[in-house]
């Protein structure tokens, strides 16, 4: 008990103890191992940082700043229960269901990044993104799954993806899980009152709010005409430097 204690403690002191604002030189630095007598190279000190949440939180948008500002990993959106040879960044706010899962190993550290937005704007971010899915594409009316009409981002990825996940890693949560209306209040509910307790790995919560200042940020009315996937005003997604 006393062991478990001291982890709740750290995970704690990890959600909130992070020096310096986010995306500061000094809280970048708390990524690496620091230079000593017999390196001058800083290593970094988790071997996969996964960078998730509900989907239009800005879990995007944060990966591409760490994949900006930690030089020494790669960014993918692939399965986090792989491990990976060198240090990786994952964005997978479609894997967030699992995240309590991931085991706390001594040879591979994992970090994980919730990003948490305002839940009406994430609400408007769905409404308006839909059926604008994939850079490149015009918008259409509707696409069509096996012949059916998708209307909405919400009928495609919330009931037909994320809410079967939920349902199936949650089972003893199943009449409060189709209770929801909403993505981003089921995967809030869900962290706050069952994940976040079970968290093996370490984790932070990052407010997309306090992002604001960055240099790569882009205010909102300046984002209405942006796909799906677009973080940058150049149109290049999260996955190319």
């Amino acid at each position: 008990m006393v062991g478990r204690r001291k982890h709740q403690v750290r995970r704690l002191l990890m959600l909130v103890g992070l020096p310096g604002t986010p995306f500061s030189n000094e809280w970048i630095d708390s990524f690496y191992k620091g230079k000593n007598s017999i390196s001058s190279v800083k290593t970094p000190i988790y071997n996969k940082i996964i960078v998730t949440g509900p989907q239009r939180s800005g879990t995007r948008f944060v990966g591409m700043l760490l994949n900006d500002a930690l030089k020494d990993y790669k960014y993918m959106n692939k399965d986090i229960t792989t491990g990976y040879k060198s240090p990786t960044i994952l964005h997978t706010p479609g894997q967030s269901h699992k995240i309590h899962t991931l085991p706390r190993g001594t040879r591979v550290k994992t970090l994980v990044v919730w990003v948490d937005r305002n839940t009406e704007d994430v609400i408007e971010s769905e409404d308006r993104i839909y059926p604008h899915i994939y850079p490149g594409n015009p918008k259409k009316k509707y696409y069509e799954i096996a012949g059916k009409p998708i209307l909405s981002w919400h009928d495609r990825c919330f009931e037909r993806e994320e809410i079967p996940k939920y349902l199936e890693m949650f089972t003893e949560h199943e009449e409060k899980i189709k209770s929801f209306d909403r993505n981003v209040h089921m995967k809030k509910w869900v962290w706050e009152n069952i994940q976040k307790s079970k968290m093996k790995v370490d984790f932070i919560e990052l407010k997309y709010e306090s992002l604001e200042d960055q240099k790569k940020f882009v205010p909102r009315e300046q984002r209405k005409e942006w796909n799906a996937k677009q973080v940058r005003v150049d149109g290049v997604n999260a996955y190319h430097k």
